[in-house]
C-alpha cells in the first residue's frame, strides 16, 4: 500500500495573486493565496499518482488529499474582544460545528 499525504488548507483559498508572485511578496491575500497553492499542489500530486495507478493498477503511488481543518475558537483575538464576546464566539462556534 502506498502512502498518504494529507495537506492542511482552508476555505479561504483563493486565486487572488500574479502567477508572477508565486512567493506572495506582493499580494494583499497572502493566507488565501497560499491556501490556494496548497490545493493546486495537492491537486496535481495526486492527479499524477491516480495517472501512475492507472497505468499499472498494481503499483502503490502516494496519494495526496487536502483537508479543512473546520470553524474552531482561538485565543488570538483576546485582547481585543470583551469576555462577553469571547462567550458568544465559542457558542457560535460549536453550533457551525
Amino acid at each position: 500500500m502506498g502512502g498518504r499525504v494529507v495537506w492542511t488548507s482552508s476555505l479561504m483559498a483563493s486565486p487572488s495573486y500574479e502567477s508572477e508572485d508565486w512567493q506572495l511578496i506582493k499580494t494583499e491575500q497572502s493566507y488565501g493565496s497560499s491556501k490556494y497553492q496548497i490545493d493546486l499542489m495537492a491537486t496535481h500530486l495526486d492527479f499524477r499518482a491516480r495517472k501512475v495507478l492507472d497505468e499499472n493498477p498494481v503499483s502503490h503511488p502516494t496519494r495526496h488529499f487536502i483537508s479543512e481543518p473546520g470553524v474552531c475558537s482561538t485565543n488570538i483575538a483576546t485582547a481585543l474582544a470583551s469576555p462577553g464576546s469571547r462567550l458568544i464566539e465559542i457558542c457560535l462556534c460549536y453550533i457551525v460545528s
